[in-house]
């Protein structure tokens, strides 16, 4: 079945004035937003043909996006770049912060074309401290990089055509937190706020003014096993889209299955989607605030007690994440243990956990055919 990037070689050769903005051009932008592109700007301003070009000179293909994110972005970004649909495309504001102290990372960047303006958020990359924000939605509202949402969206809602904010894993959060957290000016300029996988927020921010007025304007696309977008709340409309990968693996967009210009959808969530959806629900109500704070603090001391600062060092260091665990204290133990004797306590929980981790392992191992094959690509 095809996705994004036979949707791309598809329909490349159409602008938006012969074929307006859908869904999956949506997605597609969405994925270049999880590229580290600092650096790459000299101007405020760059067309998406020059930023892949000067990606590519800057030797970034030569590298790996992380220990989760899929290597193929590389091959979208490179489509995109270089088709009539997106090739024109201006990327500008692009902000990137990393900070351990701030236990943050976050990131956005702005797409214009004569018609439509997408805003962009990023979803976690491969560094420890954006996991760690991830989890702090347990423990806190609202993060540092929502509130940095928050004012990116109204600084960039201006503009003459139609406006998007959207976002993939995290990113989708930090799209929607944006977009109910914005005055009704800002909401009013916008047309549409997709979370794409995305966990979702608290009921209480549903509660506002925003929402009430422009519940219309919100949309969750998601996989058909989602767990990631299933987190928390969302009150938004729903499309529900089948993907070629199981499991987690649904999560990557470059899976979902696409015919002509639209998702290929599903009636419903898969029945492992919404048990795991009540088992994480029903673990989480069960912990007081204590409890939250304890297992993300005893998670996140283990992870940076092993030297690592990205998914991809503790590749290399899982004896020293063993001994991260020992030196834990009793209290410790007791909270971390219980939470994931929950998480594993139904068996096809377990069985997809295992699968996934086969899976990861044999996509680490192309990686270096598959960078070979876009530097050939590149150079030919």
């Amino acid at each position: 079945m095809a996705n994004l990037i036979d949707y791309i070689e598809w329909r490349g050769d159409l602008d938006f004035y012969k074929d307006p903005l859908n869904l999956i051009d949506c997605v597609c932008y969405s994925q270049l937003a999880i590229i580290n592109l600092s650096g790459l700007f000299n101007d405020c301003s760059i067309k998406l043909s020059k930023l892949f070009d000067c990606y590519a000179d800057n030797g970034r293909i030569e590298k790996s996006l992380g220990a989760i994110v899929p290597y193929d972005i590389n091959f979208l970004f490179k489509k995109m770049a270089c088709c009539t649909r997106f090739k024109d495309t201006i990327a500008c504001g692009y902000v990137y912060e990393s900070d351990l102290n701030k236990k943050t990372q976050f990131s956005a960047v702005t797409f214009d074309n004569d018609l439509y303006r997408l805003i962009v958020f990023s979803g976690t990359d491969d560094t420890i401290v954006g996991w760690e924000e991830n989890f702090t939605l347990l423990n806190e509202r609202p993060t540092y990089a929502q509130t940095q949402a928050v004012k990116y969206l109204k600084e960039h809602a201006d503009f003459d055509g139609e406006v998007f904010v959207l976002g993939h894993s995290k990113g989708g959060n930090l799209a929607l937190y944006s977009f109910l957290h914005s005055d009704l000016k800002t909401a009013s300029k916008i047309n549409k706020c997709i979370c794409i996988d995305g966990p979702g927020l608290k009921d209480s921010d549903f509660d506002c003014p925003v929402f009430k007025t422009y519940s219309n304007k919100t949309l969750s696309i998601l996989p058909e096993s989602s767990i990631i977008g299933r987190l928390f709340s969302h009150r938004e409309n729903e499309i529900i889209v089948k993907s070629s990968q199981t499991g987690m693996f649904q999560h990557d967009c470059l899976s979902w299955q696409v015919i002509c210009n639209r998702f290929v959808t599903a009636e419903k969530l898969s029945t492992l989607s919404q048990k795991i959806e009540i088992l994480i629900k029903d673990i989480i109500s069960k912990m007081d605030m204590s409890a939250k704070y304890v297992f993300v603090s005893t998670l996140f001391k283990m992870l940076y007690a092993s030297d690592s600062l990205t998914l991809s060092d503790l590749e290399t260091k899982r004896a020293s994440l063993l001994t991260s665990y020992v030196k834990l204290n009793k209290d410790e133990k007791k909270v971390f243990n219980s939470v994931m004797a929950q998480l594993i306590k139904d068996s096809s929980v377990r069985k997809m956990f295992v699968n996934d981790l086969k899976q990861l392992r044999l996509s680490k191992a192309d990686f270096i055919e598959k960078r070979q094959q876009l530097l050939a690509e590149i150079n030919s």
